[in-house]
């Protein structure tokens, strides 16, 4: 079983939600913001402290995970660091 991070924009979380249904679904344990987070858990360092320990992070790209102050390029950063590089894949 993996540790997985998914990252996504809020606009795109019906088609990160469905990725999120369908790993849990094969027993991996899935950091997704809707289930994983707690309105007063300290959101910053519990995703923090999920993107470190991670097995696969995974980075939804759109146009809107990458505009200019999106939260989800700050988790990019965050799992570039722990990595140093990374492999992107697209899907259509």
């Amino acid at each position: 079983m993996s540790k997985i991070f998914i990252c996504h924009a809020s606009e795109d979380k019906e088609i990160a939600d469905a990725i999120h249904l369908a790993l849990k679904s094969d027993e991996h344990d899935v950091f997704f913001d809707d289930t994983s987070l707690k309105e007063t858990a300290d959101y910053n360092n519990k995703i923090i402290s999920a993107i470190k320990g991670c097995d696969l992070f995974i980075f939804l790209i759109s146009k809107n995970s990458i505009r200019k102050g999106k939260y989800a390029l700050s988790e990019l950063k965050i799992a570039q660091k722990k990595w140093g590089r990374l492999i992107i894949m697209f899907y259509q």
